[in-house]
């Protein structure tokens, strides 16, 4: 018969769970009671009384009995738990002082006691070896706490099955706990894995059996500091999640424990070891990447416990050039055992270097680590090795890119100091609540997200919480950007200001020449939204400068297509940053090249588009409607002034005006802002404004007068129609009562323009253009002083300009010297 059945199901399940169990075939339990056998012939005399006394028999010295009853069943499970795990690790465990076979009797009458007088299965060992075989944390969160070891125990206790569930939730894989073990110093949680499944041969057929893997969660008492073991990285950063938000919230971060050591100085002292100053012999390496071709990897080790060195100093030209990122691992010999390290490296240009634990004692490793320690000068095991020394652009870049930036493990010293320069100048925007920086001394309550030293006691401040949100404060950074400017480009009138497109409104820094009037946008390109709103200005003839964040940099040929010049996002972040510290940067000569080229690109389009304009008001062929009316109007006016906003296809549904621009006259050192109305006839009649056009009207200056952006370039002094007919009946009414709205400044003019006069206008710069190039300026005040100044005409109590007016303005324009 198969001798498991002998069992009660609730302990066949309870050394099924410490993996332990003779099968379901009757040949295989015989051939296990033979070992068992054989293991009670080196028994001594002693011994045997021992045993005898824990089961209260002795008939087992006498017979061989073919069949098992329960007793002997136990003890053969007793002794396939010792082959299964490692005696070597139980006796760091048991704390016992034998080795060899002598160790694995002691360890047998151990666990039998345990067993036959108080049913105690050996499952704390059973979590002991499994702790010892997956190997410590390598990535520990410090708890910085007054409570004591029973409080700590119970905190990771009462959130155990809360853990297994999130992971579950989160990881789509079951965990269950399957263990916990207290000893001094440590405690132990052991979860279980489903992993798949084997078949198990019995007598008759194969049965399906669950396989199991482990992870550990692991509270370090003596050091107040706790751990999660897995290969998964997402596992380990969910635990510790966890950990921080509902174990031991607000008490808890990740220490940073950065050594600075350059790459190859690392190797090498890894490499050149020996045995006399070290106690340590180099018996294999692996390098990655080795210079052959297609790049194979190259392991040298040493088949007969020889140290390589010889091997290596035939090399020597090689890995010298070469760092430990290049090695995938080393194996050494201590004290007779081969023991290995491997290293691993994240993204801030760390190194974490850990050793190959599987089947080692806690005592050999633990003189393994010391004299590691030694050769590096540093906790190998806990130590992240900074091969590299990022720059402040690197950093910066990996930022933005990542925007959530983990804190597990702490990020390294360099960054935290960019990290607060830039909250500093508040160039990104503050942390959240659940994220803090306090001091590391839990006795000081200090809290500043803008010191990396506490101005109390002098230690360290810690970050502590989830993460770090890195998102750019728009508006400082393009202020400060407007006020390097101002500074640098003095050529330029620089306005930070928040304008809309498209019902987006976004912060972007405005620079106009003060000689030729010619407007460029700096605009920072965060999303994919912003496409569209640059798609928009592009389209009204202002050039554009795009900052690319580092998401949107494949969008560089696409935009560079359109017209657009595009700076990296994070080159000029960093080049402000340095310029804020005071320190060398090209923030200025980066944007230079690039203003020079979007305003000839500006002119071009300007000229362009005046010709077209031109000739469309002229002909008006068919087809040709009040939208189109709209656009050419708009052309033709930026002529004189650049920096002209249309506003019909950007405020759809909005009572807004078709647009408005900036003039100046006289020295004044503020615009004026001058409005217009497009009123197109199809007709080419007399257009006439009803009661509903004075109410839009009124709106539309109130909105001229109110809003933020055209706010920004002045006071509203001219507000103007623009018709395609030179009959004023219609509007006579409507402006009038205009006149004395309540919404209308009281020195701003209302007009009405002839759309032939602004082509005589057109004509006249095409033929003029060095002359408007040169004085661009000077032209836009004559044009727009003498709009304003002219007088009344018959009948109207408001100012008409017509193209018969042109001759007037031509004289004037033509003196300007």
């Amino acid at each position: 018969m198969v001798g498991e059945m002998l069992l009660q199901r609730d302990e066949l399940h309870k050394w099924w769970n410490i993996e332990t169990s003779i099968g379901r075939k009757q040949s295989q339990a015989q051939k296990y009671l033979s070992s068992l056998y054989s293991f009670f012939d080196s028994f001594s005399d002693s011994d045997k009384q021992i045993l005898e006394s824990l089961i209260h028999t002795n008939r087992y010295w006498v017979s061989k009995p073919q069949d098992l009853d329960i007793t002997l069943l136990r003890l053969v499970l007793i002794k396939r738990f010792i082959e299964n795990n490692r005696p070597g690790v139980m006796k760091e465990y048991l704390q016992l002082g034998q080795s060899g076979r002598l160790l694995e009797i002691q360890i047998f009458l151990h666990i039998a006691g345990e067993l036959f007088t108080s049913q105690k299965l050996p499952e704390d060992i059973f979590t002991y070896c499994k702790y010892r075989k997956k190997g410590s944390p390598t990535t520990w969160l410090k708890i910085n706490s007054t409570l004591g070891h029973p409080q700590l125990i119970d905190k990771i206790n009462s959130k155990s099955k809360r853990l297994c569930n999130v992971l579950l939730h989160r990881l789509k894989t079951k965990r269950d706990v399957r263990f916990r073990l207290e000893t001094p110093g440590l405690f132990v949680i052991l979860i279980s894995k489903p992993i798949g499944v084997e078949m198990i041969p019995t007598e008759d057929q194969a049965l399906e059996a669950q396989r199991i893997a482990y992870t550990t969660l692991v509270l370090d008492l003596a050091e107040k500091k706790i751990g999660y073991v897995s290969k998964s990285k997402r596992e380990v950063s969910e635990v510790h999640r966890l950990i921080k938000k509902e174990m031991y919230p607000d008490s808890i971060f990740s220490p940073r424990k950065d050594v600075v050591l350059d790459d190859k100085v690392l190797l090498g002292k890894l490499v050149n070891v020996n045995n006399q100053d070290h106690g340590l012999e180099l018996l294999g390496i692996t390098f990655k990447n080795f210079n052959l071709s297609k790049s194979p990897s190259l392991k040298i080790e040493s088949t007969n416990d020889e140290s390589i060195s010889e091997a290596l100093d035939q090399l020597k030209n090689y890995w010298e050039n070469e760092g430990i990122t290049n090695v995938s691992n080393i194996t050494y010999r201590i004290d007779g055992a081969k023991i290995g390290i491997y290293s691993y490296g994240d993204d801030w240009g760390r190194r974490t270097i850990n050793i190959n634990t599987k089947g080692k004692s806690i005592t050999l490793e633990s003189d393994f680590l010391e004299k590691l320690k030694a050769v590096v000068g540093a906790e190998v095991k806990e130590a992240k090795f900074v091969v590299k020394q990022l720059t402040p652009l690197e950093i910066i870049e990996k930022f933005l890119f990542d925007k959530a930036v983990s804190i597990d493990p702490a990020i390294p010293k360099q960054a935290d100091e960019i990290l607060v320069k830039l909250l500093r100048n508040r160039l990104i925007k503050k942390q959240s609540v659940v994220t803090k920086r306090r001091c590391e001394d839990w006795n000081c309550h200090t809290f500043s997200w803008l010191d990396l030293i506490c101005g109390t006691c002098g230690r360290d401040m810690i970050v502590m919480g989830e993460g770090l949100s890195i998102k750019i404060n728009d508006s400082t950074f393009l202020r400060l950007l407007s006020n390097k400017f101002q500074t640098d480009l003095t050529d330029y009138e620089v306005l930070n200001q928040k304008i809309q497109r498209s019902r987006y409104k976004k912060w972007v820094v405005r620079l106009t020449n003060k000689k030729t009037n010619l407007s460029i946008y700096i605009v920072p390109l965060f999303e994919k939204r912003d496409f569209v709103f640059c798609e928009a200005l592009g389209r009204e003839g202002y050039g554009l400068i795009v900052l690319t964040d580092t998401h949107f940099s494949g969008k560089k040929d696409e935009l560079q297509a359109q017209g657009v010049n595009v700076l990296p996002l994070t080159q000029t972040l960093t080049d402000l940053l340095m310029n804020l510290e005071a320190s060398p940067n090209e923030l200025i000569s980066s944007f230079k090249s690039s203003i020079v080229s979007q305003e000839q690109n500006i002119l071009q389009k300007i000229y362009q588009r005046l010709k077209d304009s031109t000739d469309a008001i002229k002909n008006k062929n068919q087809g040709y409607d009040e939208d189109m009316f709209e656009v050419d109007i708009k052309n033709i006016l930026q002529a004189l002034v650049p920096n002209v906003v249309r506003l019909g296809s950007n405020f759809k549904g909005i009572s807004v005006p078709d647009g408005y621009c900036g003039y100046r006259i006289g020295r004044e050192k503020n615009y004026r802002v001058f409005g217009w109305d497009a009123k197109y006839s199809f007709s080419g009649g007399s257009y006439r404004l009803t009661t509903i056009d004075y109410r839009k009207q009124r709106k539309y200056i109130k909105w001229l007068k109110e809003d933020g952006e055209p706010k920004s370039l002045g006071k509203l002094r001219i507000y103007s129609f623009v018709s395609n007919f030179n009959d004023p009946a219609g509007f006579n009414n409507v402006v009038t009562r205009l006149q004395q709205a309540p919404e209308k400044p009281s020195n701003c003019k209302i007009i009405l323009i002839e759309d032939l006069l602004l082509v005589s206008v057109a004509e006249w710069i095409m033929n003029n253009s060095d002359k408007v190039i040169e004085h661009g300026p000077e032209i836009a005040k004559v044009f727009f002083r003498w709009l304003g100044t002219a007088s009344k005409r018959r009948g109207l109590d408001w100012v008409f300009r017509m193209n018969s007016d042109w001759n007037k303005l031509e004289a004037l324009l033509n003196s300007i010297a």
